[in-house]
């Protein structure tokens, strides 16, 4: 009969190649996953810096932070995703300044219900907006702001940012070097709806708040010739009817203008739990003036969500 030793030393290199191969398998085949905790709790802090310059004149500066309390509770067939506001600070040049317009939305508790696929069905919580801010404003301004800030399009932001932050990985290969694209509009007012080209590519495995998890990084442009660079060349990565459309939409109503961004998302794969997220987008809007005249209003914006959970 032969030595157990020698059983176990034949057998040992055979089980390190099968737990190799296992565990190569598992790691191909490893896709983003909404899937959070049953009552998983957190809080986020959004951080946006707006400044604004009209031609040469001096510019602006708006800070506006928010904190909320996040709760997730997973249904039979749904996830329900609770935020609840906690603080809000605005200032302006650099003094405090209250911005009734976030003042007024930070009052506002929001549930999200998203399916167990992690694609969202409906954004609630919003639909006294619109009463709690008439008043609020001079009446001039009511008239522009009021179609803003109804339920419909208010969710629907709510909607769009979801999906850029989460939707926009799901199912996608969890794997470095993994890139996909995108033509998205952005906006509220359907004049303000801009299409531009995204670009999203998996970057690396980063150790960060104790755990391991990915960084992925993207890009914003409306020049298609800027994306080509930054995703190493690839060509014909949109329809020439995506293209047209960026580029008809650039020249609509004698407005021309450019959109230039780069951010960054920490999250976990296997949740889609995000840790940190960041976008800077620059702006340069050409137009006439009521003289006739061509002005050019820069705008560049950097948002931050930073996340801890219990």
């Amino acid at each position: 009969m032969m030595d157990r030793k020698k059983i176990m030393a034949r057998s040992i290199p055979g089980l390190l190649l099968c737990t190799i191969f296992f565990t190569a398998a598992i790691h191909a085949d490893k896709v983003f996953t909404f899937n959070p905790p049953d009552g998983k709790k957190g809080s986020v802090t959004i951080t946006t810096t707006t400044r604004r310059q009209l031609d040469d004149n001096q510019p602006v500066v708006d800070v506006v932070e928010k904190k909320w309390d996040i709760t997730f509770r997973k249904k039979e067939d749904h996830f329900i995703q609770t935020w609840k506001p906690v603080s809000v600070q605005t200032s302006r040049d650099g003094r405090e300044f209250v911005h009734p317009v976030h003042t007024v939305l930070h009052q506002f508790p929001v549930t999200y219900t998203i399916d167990l696929q992690g694609n969202i069905l409906s954004v609630e919580g919003l639909a006294g907006v619109q009463d709690a801010m008439e008043g609020k404003v001079p009446e001039r301004a009511w008239h522009s702001l009021a179609p803003l800030i109804s339920e419909d399009m208010l969710a629907g932001i709510e909607k769009k940012d979801w999906k850029v932050l989460v939707e926009d990985c799901l199912g996608k290969p969890a794997k470095k070097g993994i890139s996909w694209h995108h033509m998205e509009t952005q906006g509220m007012a359907k004049r303000e709806g801009r299409p531009y080209f995204r670009y999203v590519r998996v970057k690396q495995p980063i150790h960060y708040a104790g755990r391991d998890l990915l960084m992925l990084e993207e890009f914003r442009y409306t020049g298609l010739e800027a994306l080509e660079k930054v995703s190493t060349g690839k060509k014909d990565m949109f329809t020439g009817e995506e293209i047209e459309e960026v580029r008809a939409w650039q020249g609509e109503e004698g407005i021309r203008i450019e959109v230039e961004g780069r951010g960054s998302r920490v999250l976990d794969p296997d949740t889609m739990l995000i840790y940190f997220a960041s976008l800077t987008q620059k702006e340069h809007k050409t137009f006439k003036n009521s003289e006739g005249k061509e002005s050019v209003l820069k705008i560049e914006e950097t948002r931050e969500y930073r996340f801890t959970y219990q």
